[in-house]
């Protein structure tokens, strides 16, 4: 059980912060990515990508510790690592972590709560819309 004012995952066999230890060069990381990851998961910056192994608040951290201001993942909202959000996120995988594909009434009452937000919109007719579309 992961309290929420530590917010910190562990892995069970070694007891470390996941994600702290690395051992592989950034080479050799790109290498494992380009022979494992589908090419349809672009990767920024290639043949030179960075390496971003933190990121707090706006910020993100690539492996020499420069600083790069995120305009990207959508941050501007409350920043990375916001122990608010990582507390709420820890208390959720506690209790269940799956996709949307199963029935589950957050996921219900989440949708419903959102699109009350919103002004009912016509929604033309097509395979995309119609998929997109809440029933």
């Amino acid at each position: 059980y992961i309290s929420e004012t530590e917010a910190v995952v562990s892995t069970q066999s070694t007891g470390k912060e996941l994600g702290t230890e690395n051992s592989l060069s950034k080479e050799e990381i790109y290498k494992l990515r380009k022979k494992h990851v589908a090419n349809a998961c672009i990767l920024f910056y290639d043949p030179n990508p960075l390496q971003i192994v933190r990121a707090k608040g706006q910020y993100m951290y690539d492996e020499d510790d420069n600083e790069y201001l995120d305009c990207i993942n959508n941050v501007c909202h409350v920043g990375h690592c916001h122990p608010d959000v990582v507390a709420a996120a820890c208390r959720q995988m506690g209790i269940l972590n799956t996709n949307s594909r199963y029935l589950s009434h957050l996921n219900s009452t989440y949708s419903e709560k959102l699109t009350s937000l919103f002004p009912q919109l016509s929604i033309p007719s097509s395979s995309l819309t119609r998929d997109l579309k809440p029933q």
